[in-house]
């Protein structure tokens, strides 16, 4: 049941050699993060989780979490930006399966969410662009 996450010894063996890489690819998530949060401030429909700068917490993704994720979800497409859906909760896969309504902030978060271009290279331009196609879909909706 479940998944298994361990590295191979040649996964491994690549994630060393890549350390001293490490707080620069951080720091380039961080300002991607805050790239979203400031370009995605007043959009309407459109949160961004909290999370707090001083922790050493790093999202691998930016999440949003939106009112109308259909709509916004269609208008990343019709522009050919890459994006995902949030996984289904736990609770839902078949080995963890509990019945509807058994953890309902999961669901709704799941229904609600969305992981927005974040690669390792994205640039501030790039996420002004991803940010305004967000943006004008909101507007459409309200």
């Amino acid at each position: 049941m479940g998944f298994n996450f361990k590295y191979t010894n040649l996964q491994a063996a690549v994630a060393l050699a890549q350390f001293e890489q490490l707080p620069g690819r951080l720091e380039h998530l961080r300002a991607r993060d805050r790239w979203y949060s400031e370009l995605l401030a007043d959009c309407p429909g459109v949160h961004l989780p909290p999370m707090s700068d001083t922790d050493g917490e790093v999202r691998q993704w930016t999440d949003i979490l939106c009112d109308d994720r259909d709509a916004i979800a269609a208008a990343l497409e019709r522009h050919n930006l890459g994006f995902r859906r949030f996984w289904h909760p736990v609770h839902r896969h078949p080995p963890y399966h509990q019945p509807g309504g058994a953890f309902p902030n999961a669901e709704r978060i799941s229904a609600m969410g969305l992981w927005l271009p974040s690669s390792f290279d994205l640039s501030y331009d790039q996420a002004a662009h991803v940010a305004g196609v967000v943006r004008d879909a909101s507007r459409i909706r309200g």
